[in-house]
């Protein structure tokens, strides 16, 4: 690394320079009911503020790079591993490699304190900075939008098909029956986990719905939230397998459109190549040229490796197909 920086944790007189840089680099509005949520309340918690700081000489904080811990779940084992979030380098400190450094930190300090690895949603330029510190490319995670319109051309009035409205403790029991069926890896659904992501969210009011199909059931959770003019806008956040399925999806997006009759925009985060991916775009959706992310995946524990490819006790874990990821999955 060049220059004389200093890397560390988070401390709590590093919020006020956190905040500020965050909403001149990342966010439109950031603030400390955000970072509260999402670092102080959250289930997960390491234990400490799991944000990587480099200072600059004179002890000023001049890059920040987030990792959020979170449990993951798949073939019945549960274990920890974090989230790469919320980071950016100041202008002016820029190209002297702070942002591997925070990764090569992050790294070397969780090693041996629960987390295996690192995965991250990152914007192409970060993302090539992530493989230089070693990190290695998974897929592509699209965002998909539609307007009504749109969308009500494509026939959503599906019979046989009902959406109703739940409870955290029935979406956490669908979820755990569709989670001992399903052998693919994704983050752990706990009670707590689904009160703090979708209840204690600071900015986006959630609704959560069950979805039965021919005797099967799943559940499906949205969010709302307003743009800079006022507009309402929903996001489809998270699902079971059971809502990518064409018909299950067209009924549930016509529930929704008559819910929220003054929408003027649904959207919703898929991996490259997903089946609900593949739903959406034969439902009026379309690709958003402008936001799109690269999964990333970077071992803090030993992980095998095979050329570009990382596996976990078997399961490669760069390959998309053997995860269930959602957009509320992508912090």
């Amino acid at each position: 690394m060049s220059g004389p920086y200093r890397l560390r944790w988070f401390e709590d007189g590093d919020l006020e320079a956190y905040i500020s840089g965050l909403n001149e680099n990342l966010y439109d509005l950031y603030d400390e009911r955000r970072f509260r949520w999402k670092f102080l309340h959250n289930p997960s918690s390491l234990g400490f503020v799991s944000i990587a700081v480099a200072e600059a000489p004179g002890g000023e904080p001049v890059a920040f790079n987030s990792f959020l811990p979170l449990r993951a779940r798949v073939r019945g084992e549960d274990f920890t591993v974090v989230e790469g979030c919320d980071g950016f380098v100041s202008r002016g400190h820029r190209g002297a490699g702070l942002f591997q450094e925070t990764l090569r930190f992050m790294a070397r300090e969780l090693r041996g304190r629960g987390p295996e690895f690192l995965v991250g949603f990152n914007f192409a330029g970060s993302a090539g900075a992530a493989r230089k510190a070693g990190s290695v490319v998974s897929c592509d995670v699209q965002r998909w939008r539609a307007k009504p319109e749109e969308i009500s051309k494509h026939g959503l009035e599906i019979g046989g098909i009902s959406v109703k409205p739940a409870g955290v403790d029935e979406v956490q029991a669908l979820y755990e029956e569709c989670a001992s069926s399903n052998m693919k890896l994704h983050v752990l659904r706990s009670p707590e986990h689904l009160r703090w992501r979708f209840l204690g969210s600071p900015r986006r009011s959630y609704s959560l719905f069950v979805v039965e199909a021919g005797g099967d059931e799943g559940y499906v959770a949205v969010s709302t939230d307003t743009d800079d003019q006022g507009s309402l806008e929903l996001s489809i956040d998270d699902y079971t397998p059971t809502i990518s399925m064409g018909p299950v999806a067209a009924a549930m997006l016509g529930h929704i459109l008559r819910l929220f009759p003054n929408l003027s925009e649904v959207s919703a985060l898929t991996p490259s190549g997903s089946a609900f991916g593949s739903t959406l775009s034969g439902l009026g959706f379309s690709p958003d040229p402008d936001v799109s992310y690269i999964m990333i995946i970077k071992a803090i524990e030993d992980l095998e490796a095979r050329g570009n490819s990382l596996y976990r006790k078997g399961l490669e874990l760069t390959d998309i197909g053997n995860w269930h990821i959602t957009g509320s999955d992508v912090f």
